[in-house]
């Protein structure tokens, strides 16, 4: 049997809750009540009728994160994949949202992460009516074991109204990083770092573009590292080290751990010629226990928020990859394709 509300005691008129003059149920004291409703009354049965709700109202989901978001497109194709929303936060970070009518499920996770992965997000929405707990641990997992510069939140969708007031949504923020600050970012975490980084990047893809015109610089988002200009031997890549430090040079990796080795020992057995020709003692890692094999350069790089230092490891880095794949990008490319197809290196062909 439900609960009764009646008048106090006391109450001059005695008078059960009912309609007040516009219409709207209210109690003695003039108290409504607040009903909660299916965001799909408002939007029908379609997410794309709220999508462009959303993108006219985004302060209410900056709101719920403490964020200043700004709409940068509506409906990203990704393959046969259309992502709802993707906008920059205040930091300029990339910002994915994507929102359902639906409880969240498998599907749209999957999903979700291969948005994430095809931006390159830092902050990732889902915004659904309902999460399941599996889909909030998952999340959560996310967060713990990602990169601190990506954050990955759950948004509950609803509508309330008073009476026969126009109902009103509200965001609640069902999942967030377990030390996130609003308007700000995961305490401890190198969000700033991460700017820093990937400052650091697309500068010195600017410098690499003006040493050799024609380059084209690849996506990136804002870790510790980038690969880039791959091929059949491996990646080039630039990373940040715990120690302070930036390296740049290759990682070497033919999908194939013997020809891997075998052509990191084909480099390393003219290791002089090499590094005289690129200027730069190389530090040399064949990584036995690993796939892949690095050859790189390594520079401490002191204090990145001093501009001179900045520029000085900016241009260190994009002088490094220019030299080294003038020395041996086509040398690693016809060695890595020979050996894939079961012949041998150039070299051991000339001294066999």
């Amino acid at each position: 049997m439900g609960a009764v509300v009646s008048a106090m005691d006391g109450d001059p008129d005695n008078t059960p809750e009912g309609p007040n003059d516009n219409g709207h149920n209210v109690d003695w004291i003039g108290l409504s009540r607040l009903e909660r409703l299916e965001p799909r009354i408002v939007w029908g049965d379609q997410a794309p009728d709220l999508t462009p709700w959303l993108l006219e109202n985004l302060d209410v989901i900056g709101d719920a994160l403490g964020l200043d978001i700004t709409p940068v497109q509506r409906e990203a194709r990704i393959n046969d994949l259309a992502l709802n929303m993707v906008g920059e936060d205040q930091n300029g970070r990339p910002v994915i949202i994507e929102n359902r009518l639906e409880p969240s499920d498998h599907g749209h996770l999957g999903q979700l992460l291969v948005y994430t992965s095809a931006v390159e997000a830092a902050v990732v929405v889902w915004v659904a009516p309902r999460f399941h707990e599996e889909h909030l641990r998952a999340l959560d997992w996310l967060n713990q074991r990602t990169d601190s510069s990506i954050d990955f939140f759950a948004i509950e969708l609803s509508l309330v109204r008073i009476g026969a007031s126009a109902p009103a949504p509200v965001f609640d923020l069902a999942l967030q990083p377990r030390d996130w600050h609003r308007g700000s970012h995961r305490e401890g975490s190198s969000l700033e770092s991460a700017q820093t980084h990937h400052q650091f990047f697309e500068r010195m893809f600017e410098s690499i573009v003006r040493r050799r015109p024609g380059y084209r610089v690849p996506k990136f988002g804002y870790d510790n590292w980038v690969g880039f200009f791959s091929g059949p031997f491996g990646f080039y890549d630039v990373s940040f080290t715990e120690s302070g430090g930036v390296r740049a040079g290759i990682l070497l990796d033919t999908q194939d751990q013997a020809t891997t080795k075998e052509l990191y020992d084909d480099l390393i057995s003219e290791r002089m010629a090499i590094e005289t020709a690129i200027g730069k003692m190389l530090i040399w890692e064949r990584l036995d226990e690993h796939r892949a094999s690095r050859i790189y350069a390594y520079r401490d790089v002191g204090d990145l928020q001093d501009e001179q230092d900045f520029d000085a490891a900016v241009e260190w880095a994009a002088e490094m990859i220019t030299t080294t794949m003038d020395v041996l990008d086509t040398r690693l490319r016809s060695s890595a394709q020979m050996l894939l197809a079961g012949g041998a290196s150039p070299t051991h062909r000339a001294t066999s």
